[in-house]
């Protein structure tokens, strides 16, 4: 049976109200009746859900509850989904201009594809923008993020985060999809727009740590050393680059 939407873009939030009314407003202004639009919140105890409230015409579903964490909202976004494809956009990010027509396009243009992988805008300390291009291969230059990642409804499953994880499930999720043999594409546009100071460099420990053993776990090290090594260093880097902030 088809499934009554081409997309389902989730938003995932708690306490997020100085940032997701931009979200909303990204989506609003590219939403159309090919794409279901619903949101996830952890029981916010700040304006949240009134401003989220404020634009329910775009909402199609609308939850606030506690949760576990990031993860396991996340996998209930992907429980409710109604899309043939599913796609992820905190309560931080925005869409560029285009993106979700763009999203459409492909989804018609190339049915066989189970995961696109897009290009993406990250915004540093400083408003320092950088266009980064996404890489599929786990080596040196992979390079990927979740917001612009778009998979196919029954790739995702009903719990495709392991909630053991606390900052890199996504990188877990993205690895077995990619191990089980899933047919890629690449859309060559950058998509969206998201800060990358977020919880993965603000716990660079941990995320390194998680990420290394996913790695090696879904690979061996044979195939995952290089990736392993590279985040080793970019772990050395955002340590020295903690130490020199404190010390100022």
């Amino acid at each position: 049976m088809p499934m009554p939407f081409d997309l389902t873009i989730v938003t995932v939030c708690r306490n997020a109200a100085g940032t997701i009314v931009e979200t909303l407003r990204s989506v609003a202004e590219q939403k159309t009746s090919d794409v279901e639009y619903l949101v996830i919140d952890g029981a916010s105890t700040d304006e949240t859900i009134s401003k989220v409230r404020s634009h329910q015409e775009i909402v199609d579903h609308f939850t606030s509850e506690p949760d576990r964490g990031l993860y396991h909202a996340m996998n209930k976004g992907a429980e409710l989904a109604k899309g043939e494809y599913v796609c992820y956009l905190n309560a931080d990010d925005i869409y560029l201009p285009n993106a979700v027509n763009t999203v459409l396009s492909y989804i018609k243009k190339f049915p066989e594809v189970d995961m696109f992988y897009a290009d993406w805008i990250g915004v540093q300390t400083g408003n320092v923008v950088r266009h980064r291009k996404a890489e599929l291969s786990l080596g040196w230059r992979y390079k990927l993020c979740h917001q612009a990642i778009i998979v196919r409804r029954d790739i995702l499953g009903k719990n495709p985060f392991n909630e053991r994880y606390k900052i890199c499930a996504d990188f877990d999720a993205i690895q077995e999809w990619i191990c089980r043999g899933v047919i890629t594409k690449h859309i060559p546009n950058a998509l969206v727009r998201f800060s990358e100071d977020g919880l993965s460099n603000r716990a660079v420990n941990r995320a390194c740590q998680e990420s290394i053993e996913i790695a090696i776990r879904r690979l061996g090290i044979f195939n995952s050393w290089r990736f392993c090594l590279s985040t080793v260093l970019h772990w050395a880097k955002m340590s020295l680059i903690n130490i020199f902030s404190i010390n100022k």
